[in-house]
C-alpha cells in the first residue's frame, strides 16, 4: 500500500496518495515513515508551518526518532527558522544512539550551510554502519567534484565503482573528469559504455556534445546537443553548446538569441553573462558588453579570467 502512496506522491497526485498513506498508518500506526509521509503531503497541500506542527504533534509518540527530528529541522530551515533548525540539529546531536539517520540528517544540514568539508567524513560515519550505502558515497564525491577537489573525488568516484559500476551518473562525474583533464577519448568511452549499459539521458547525451565540441568536432557536437532537446527541449546544457556552436560560426545574432533563452533559465550563472559579453564585443556593441561583463564579475568576483575582463573593460569604456 506504502509502495503505492509513493509513487502517487512523485507524480504530484496527493488526493490518492492521502487516502494510501493514511490506509498505510492504519495497518501500521507505529512506523514513522508513513507519518513523515503524511507530513510531506501537508507540506505540499498546505505550507510548511502546518507541516512541522504535525511533525511536532509526533513527539509524545515518536520521542526523539531521528527521522522525524531530521525532516523538521530541515522545514525549520527551509521557512527561514534558523534559531529553530539550530535547536533541533543540536538535539539530534545530543541523542545517545548514533545511527545513520543523524548521520543522514548532518550531511544534509551541511550542504544547506555550506559546510562542505564536512560532508566526507560524515559520509565515512555512514559506511562505518553501512558500508553498502551508496548514496553517502555519491554524495561525497559529488561535493568534493563541485568543490574542485577532483583527487578525492575521483577517489570516491572510484570507491562507488567498486560497488556498483552503473549506479546512476557515476560515469557522467568520472567522464566530466577526464574532460577536465582533456582526455577526450576516454571521456567519450566511458559515457558511450554508460548509453550502452541504462539507456540515453540528457545529462549524458550533452556532455558528449560538450566532448565533441571541446575536441574540435563541430559537427557531432551538433548532434548531440540536438539528441539531448529531443530527451529534454529546455536542456540548459544543450541550449548553451549550440549557442557556443553559433558563436563559434559566427552566427553572432542566432548565438545571442540561445543565450538569452539560456540566462532565462539560469540568470544566476556568472559564465552566461561572460558569453553574452563576449558576442556583444564581437558585434561591436561596447556599452552592452560592459553590463553584461560587469554582471558577471558580480557574480564571480574571484573569476580565473578577471585581468582579461578587465582590459576588455578598460578598453571599452
Amino acid at each position: 500500500v506504502f509502495m503505492l502512496a509513493e509513487i502517487l506522491l512523485k507524480t504530484h497526485k496527493y488526493d490518492q496518495a492521502t487516502s494510501l498513506v493514511n490506509k498505510a498508518i492504519e495497518l501500521d500506526p507505529s512506523n514513522p515513515t508513513y507519518r513523515i509521509a503524511y507530513a510531506k503531503i501537508i507540506h505540499e497541500t498546505q505550507d510548511a508551518t502546518s507541516a512541522i506542527g504535525y511533525h511536532l504533534s509526533l513527539d509524545t509518540e515518536f520521542p526523539d526518532n531521528p527521522e522525524i527530528l531530521s525532516e523538521v529541522a530541515i522545514l525549520y530551515y527551509r521557512n527561514g527558522q534558523i534559531k529553530d533548525f539550530e535547536e533541533i540539529k543540536s538535539r539530534m546531536e545530543k541523542l545517545p544512539g548514533k545511527d545513520k539517520t543523524l548521520y543522514s540528517f548532518l550531511i544534509k544540514a551541511a550542504l544547506l550551510d555550506e559546510k562542505y568539508n564536512d560532508i566526507p567524513p560524515l559520509a565515512e560515519k555512514i559506511l562505518e554502519i553501512e558500508p553498502g550505502d551508496l548514496e553517502a558515497m555519491m554524495t561525497a564525491a559529488r561535493v568534493l567534484f563541485e568543490t574542485g577537489k577532483l583527487i578525492d573525488a575521483t577517489k570516491w568516484f572510484l570507491r562507488l565503482q567498486e560497488k556498483l559500476p552503473s549506479y546512476p551518473k557515476l560515469r557522467f562525474y568520472l567522464a566530466r573528469i577526464r574532460l577536465l583533464n582533456k582526455e577526450h577519448d576516454k571521456a567519450i568511452e566511458i559515457l558511450k559504455e554508460d548509453l550502452k549499459e541504462n539507456g540515453e539521458t540528457d545529462d549524458a547525451l550533452a556532455l558528449l556534445g560538450q566532448i565533441y565540441f571541446d575536441k574540435g568536432e563541430l559537427v557531432e557536437a551538433e548532434n548531440y546537443f540536438k539528441r539531448t532537446q529531443k530527451i529534454n527541449a529546455r536542456s540548459y546544457d544543450a541550449l548553451m553548446g549550440m549557442a557556443e556552436l553559433s558563436f563559434r560560426r559566427n552566427n553572432l545574432d542566432q548565438a545571442l538569441d540561445l543565450f538569452r533563452k539560456a540566462q532565462q533559465q539560469k540568470s544566476d550563472d556568472p559564465t552566461i553573462h561572460k558569453k553574452i559579453g563576449d558576442v556583444y564585443r564581437q558585434m561591436g556593441q561596447g556599452a552592452l558588453a560592459v553590463e553584461a561583463y560587469k554582471l558577471y564579475l558580480e557574480l564571480s568576483p574571484e573569476a580565473p579570467d578577471k585581468p582579461q575582463i578587465d582590459t576588455y573593460l578598460r578598453m571599452m569604456q
